[in-house]
């Protein structure tokens, strides 16, 4: 029969708990990162801007590209959208702005 005469030595056993611990944390970190990378790539291949949230800089609409469009070129394309102007008449008048720009 075995006989237990004292508390357990764990001593040894606490830098294998942080190995531990510390492995989890780098799977963690690995996961999200390559996840960000993922939606950046997919992201970069549509040829949008990688979206981090709403309001955010990198959220759609805010980046340089949104700058660029002067107002004239918002009010064609809502004309156009609302099926003011001909689609011929939407591309001449873009030309015009875009020669003017």
């Amino acid at each position: 029969m075995w006989v237990q005469t004292g508390a357990y030595h764990l001593g040894g056993l606490y830098w294998l708990i942080a190995a531990i611990v510390i492995f989890i944390i780098a799977i963690i970190a690995l996961i999200v990162a390559l996840s960000a990378l993922a939606r950046a790539g997919a992201a970069r291949r549509a040829g949008t801007v990688y979206s981090r949230g709403a309001g955010e800089p990198g959220a759609p609409g805010t980046g340089p590209e949104a700058a660029k469009a002067p107002e004239s070129f918002r009010m064609l394309d809502e004309r156009y959208a609302k099926g003011e102007i001909s689609r011929e008449e939407y591309m001449q008048r873009q030309t015009d702005l875009q020669s003017k720009v």
